[in-house]
């Protein structure tokens, strides 16, 4: 005979099929058949759930949608959900839009949300996320929440608040759905129940315990949530290792700094830092485990919003996020002369468009107290933008590259961001003239700062050293999970700001699945450049991985990767220092400034993950992501050993720069077999080991 469907009179579960009458939007009740056809017979899965099957879906006028499949043996779930889905009309809330109720047919269609979840977005997916996205997120989801709880008529707890279930279109507006095991509220304030169902690493421990579900377990859920957007780490673990939610919780307690050194690296700067402090307050007592001390939703939703405020306030540059643009009028005339215009297809909300004048003001019209350095391109100028309140450097981009490679280029170092990454704050272009406008570093270049004799500065200390090194192999790794890979990898790349953090710079970058990927041969400083490139004309990330163990011996040796001026066999920074580590005689070629300041252990690790990295095959090196762990093994190894915070002078009863390089000519002069002195596989702790020529 024909399917039931819930709403015959006859049908025992006739009194569910009142649900529907409660919904304050229009929705369609289709029949199997029908959802068979929008789906091409469930062609496209998007996802699986342990109630049945997500799969996409294109409506008759257009639309795209998401087609809910319940397992035959949910019929239940499947009419809670709709019961409650149906009675919300919220913009943070995923519309319902129809359903099946034919036996064996149980379906939910509802809108479609692009870009997924916050879970894959937040956790598997390399898209960056400003700290001004995650805030919208937090506001948007917590604004559904309150309503849910005290705005509706029949008031509904969610019951499985987590980053899963909370999906982001485009632009990365959060939508609750999933609500599988929602309750409706009446008069009582709190719902009992023998079967406690959620998500292991989110549910409320106290409705675990005792069955008792209020609103509080959705605000002990979403402090989660809070949690998991400040510090990117999952909720859940494996292996039994003590969980974020719990680190944090201990930190809150204890002291301050260690809940900052939970927050993502990617959003940590010191302009962050009060409105991340504040979240975390929020999080922690939304983390509360005595319920009644639990914010309620709209006090956590009026905090959220305020924090928003502060951020929007506080920030001296604006959001950059590069998911799309709208094409503009082309127009424009020499930049001497004519008002700035944003070419056709420029995405000019994509950053911050600045004006000509804006450029002259900041600059003081490009006078020649501004230039703090000349690059291939031109001229670098520093700059103040917003009265003052924002130092920028304003770097001239290619003049001969055409517009649709200026905005690919504009895109891709938009919308990477990484704490270790110098910022693109914005750009000018007109007809052949382009601007690019940078965060301002204070001390320059890392290889600047190396070769002391150039600047008024001390010499780095080893600890600074090493701090700058482990931020740059942090930006790379970043950069690798991202699937970019920058054309030069060097100590001229790699930026120091006034604290001395490492932030590493590269004005083009490119990724492995792009079409043109073959880089010229002046991409890339002599000496610095991977071996295979020069047979394969292709970049990779070991190509970077092999750049990057050059600026690690570079920063041992305090001296650039080829320098002329020195005799033949010192030339070449790797071939030196190689030889002389297999010779045993590494003293000679370490920065005199570092005597006596590194810990053994900390040194020959540092040697070791430095040679592994110029390997001359690069299945032979190692991936950005084991270098960073034993950059931050060789740190452990010298915070427990020596303290070099202190710069010093140099030790004046030591040999010179000059005597050291006579004495290190005339070692490297001797053959590789030479019982002059023993080989050495590694650096010894206690200095060169040789023997008499007798």
């Amino acid at each position: 005979g024909p399917s039931r469907k819930y709403g015959d009179r006859n049908d025992p579960r006739d009194d569910r099929s009142k649900w529907l009458s409660y919904s304050n939007h229009n929705i369609k009740c289709s029949a199997e058949g029908e959802i068979r056809g929008i789906t091409s017979n469930y062609e496209t899965i998007i996802r699986k759930g342990g109630f049945g099957e997500v799969y996409k879906s294109v409506l008759q006028d257009g639309r795209i949608v998401a087609v809910k499949k319940f397992m035959c043996n949910v019929e239940e779930n499947f009419a809670k959900e709709l019961k409650v889905h149906c009675g919300i009309n919220h913009k943070n809330v995923v519309r319902l839009i129809g359903y099946c109720a034919e036996e064996n047919a149980l379906m939910i269609v509802s809108e479609y949300i692009s870009k997924g979840n916050l879970s894959d977005v937040l956790h598997h997916e390399c898209i960056p996320m400003t700290l001004d996205i995650r805030l919208r997120i937090a506001v948007e989801c917590s604004e559904a929440l309150s309503y849910m709880h005290s705005q509706m008529y029949t008031r509904v707890i969610h019951g499985d608040i987590k980053p899963a279930n909370i999906l982001l279109d485009d632009n990365f507006n959060a939508k609750l759905s999933d609500f599988g095991i929602s309750r409706l509220v009446n008069t009582d304030s709190a719902l009992f129940t023998e079967h406690v169902i959620g998500s292991i690493g989110y549910m409320d421990p106290l409705f675990a315990r005792s069955g008792r579900l209020t609103s509080k377990s959705d605000v002990y859920s979403f402090g989660i949530v809070l949690v998991e957007l400040i510090t990117k780490k999952k909720a859940t673990t494996r292996n039994g290792e003590t969980g974020i939610v719990e680190c944090f919780t201990q930190s809150l307690v204890t002291e301050k700094r260690k809940v900052r050194e939970l927050f993502d690296v990617e959003i940590s700067s010191q302009n962050n830092m009060k409105v991340l402090e504040g979240v975390a307050k929020l999080a922690g007592q939304c983390l509360r485990m005595e319920i009644d001390r639990r914010p309620e939703m709209r006090d956590v939703a009026q905090r959220l919003r305020a924090l928003q405020k502060t951020q929007v306030q506080g920030k001296q540059t604006p959001t950059i996020f590069p998911w799309g643009w709208r094409n503009k009028p082309a127009a424009g005339n020499n930049w001497q002369s004519a008002s700035p215009v944003t070419p056709q297809s420029l995405p000019s909300n994509l950053c911050r468009h600045f004006s000509l004048r804006e450029m002259k003001s900041a600059t003081r019209n490009f006078d020649e107290s501004h230039v703090v350095a000349q690059s291939g391109s031109g001229t670098v100028y520093y700059g103040v933008i917003d009265g003052g309140a924002t130092k920028v450097a304003i770097k001239p981009g290619r003049g001969e590259q055409d517009v649709s490679k200026f905005q690919t280029q504009i895109a891709m170092m938009a919308k990477l961001r990484h704490h270790h990454l110098v910022s693109l704050v914005g750009y000018w272009k007109e007809k052949n003239q382009r601007i690019l406008i940078y965060d301002y570093m204070a001390r320059g270049s890392l290889r600047g700062n190396l070769y002391a004799n150039n600047t008024e500065e001390p010499p780095l200390t080893w600890r600074q050293r090493l701090d700058v090194c482990i931020g740059a192999a942090r930006a790379l790794h970043y950069l690798h999970e991202c699937a970019t890979i920058p054309f030069d990898v060097s100590t001229t790349n790699i930026l120091l700001d006034e604290r001395l953090v490492g932030k590493f710079s590269s004005t083009v970058s490119l990724r492995q699945d792009s079409t043109d990927v073959t880089p010229t041969l002046h991409m890339g400083r002599l000496g610095c450049v991977d071996p295979e490139f020069y047979c394969t004309r292709q970049l990779t990330q070991k190509s970077n991985v092999y750049s990057f163990g050059v600026v690690l011996f570079e920063v041992l040796c305090a001296r650039a990767a080829y320098d002329p001026y020195l005799p033949e066999r010192q030339a070449h920074l790797v071939e030196c220092a190689l030889s002389c580590q297999k010779k045993g005689i590494l003293d000679l070629i370490v920065d005199p400034y570092l005597e006596g300041k590194i810990a053994p252990r900390c040194l020959k690790k540092f040697v070791e993950i430095a040679e592994k990295c110029v390997s001359d095959r690069g299945i032979d090196r190692p991936t950005m992501q084991e270098v960073l762990e034993k950059l931050e093994m060789c740190l452990t190894e010298q915070s427990g050993s020596l303290d070099d915070e202190t710069p010093g002078d140099d030790d004046t009863n030591g040999p010179s720069r000059t005597e050291r390089r006579l004495n290190l000519e005339m070692y490297l002069a001797e053959d590789d077999d030479s019982s002059h002195c023993g080989s050495v596989s590694t650096f010894k702790d206690d200095g060169m080991e040789c023997a008499s020529d007798g």
